[in-house]
């Protein structure tokens, strides 16, 4: 993308399975729900897959998904809504962002997990598979406090073509 354009149409989509860790207690516990909406399904080796929408660029290249996944338990105790992530890169690395909040609220946008690199240009679009990615601060009270600021996170992928 170049300055001229700053946002394009896309097709592809973003596979991250979260943390492993998290998803298995949240599954374990009695009323533990992990609940999908929108266009988010688990692929095969159970990532959750998010539909790709657009790519904008300014400061940092910005990949954009859509759907979410909604954590309960403990009689509502425990609630993590995740939804609709971004994949921001910058010469110094990539952020995965998500929106936090319910539908119909104002957004609420945190960093989950960082990574190094960024996707290599194909002859399309993009592609990237970042096998090792770190908890944020944000991202590990996110996920309820009990994960260190920078431990190992879900890898994720992405593959993003131009419309």
């Amino acid at each position: 993308m170049n300055a001229e354009s700053e946002t394009a149409a896309v097709a592809g989509d973003l596979r991250w399975n979260v943390k492993q860790s998290f998803r298995d207690y949240v599954g374990a516990l009695p009323d533990g729900t992990e609940e999908k909406s929108g266009a988010v399904r688990e692929s095969e080796d159970g990532d959750l897959v998010f539909d790709a929408v657009r790519v904008d660029a300014g400061d940092a290249t910005t990949f954009l998904f859509e759907g979410g996944v909604r954590f309960r338990g403990y009689r509502g105790m425990l609630h993590v809504d995740l939804r609709d992530p971004h994949v921001s890169v910058t010469a110094e690395g990539a952020s995965l962002s998500v929106d936090t909040t319910p539908p119909g609220s104002f957004e609420r946008r945190i960093v989950v997990a960082v990574a190094d690199g960024g996707p290599t240009r194909t002859a399309d679009g993009w592609e990237w598979d970042a096998a090792v990615t770190r908890l944020t601060a944000a991202g590990a009270a996110l996920l309820g406090g009990v994960y260190e600021p920078a431990s190992e996170a879900a890898g994720f992928s992405l593959r993003v073509t131009r419309r």
